[in-house]
Parts: structure tokens; sequence; C-alpha cells
């Protein structure tokens, strides 16, 4: 694997090692996003039989919620649609 890393170094000029960088950290941040995305899926498909109750005891999205005077039917319509998204 440090062969493969010597020669890239050798064949690349320094602007495109930085390219190489940057793409790979932006697909890193792309992957914990998806990571967290799945999350939220499986807890969602978990706590689909009592999600308004669940969501109500979250006291961050209470709070949020409560702060945009939201209903609790739109309140979790919108939480779905975030997760879905």
């Amino acid at each position: 694997m440090n062969e493969i890393f010597k020669l890239l170094n050798i064949v690349l000029k320094a602007e495109e090692r930085k390219k190489i960088l940057f793409a790979s950290a932006v697909l890193f941040i792309l992957v914990l996003i998806e990571v967290f995305g799945l999350g939220l899926i499986a807890f969602l498909i978990i706590n689909i039989s009592n999600l308004p109750e669940v969501v109500n005891n979250i006291s961050f999205l209470n709070f949020i919620f409560s702060f945009f005077a939201l209903s609790p039917q739109d309140s979790l319509t919108i939480f779905t649609i975030i997760i879905v998204l």
C-alpha cells in the first residue's frame, strides 16, 4: 500500500494531490450523513406504531416544534419528511 502512495506522489502534482484529498474529505462527510440518515430511517421503522408519542417525548424536537407553533400532526409530518429526505 505504501508503494501505491509513493507512486502517486511521483505521478501527481501537488495541486492534484490536494484535489484528491479534498474529494476524499467530502466523500467521508457524505458517508457520515448517509449513516446518520439510515439511523433515522431505522428509528422511524422501529417507532412507527407510536411515533407521535415518541416525537413528543424527545425534548429537543418538542422545543423546535413548539417554537414554530406546529400542531402535533404537522410536526409529525415534517419530522417524517425530514427523515425521508
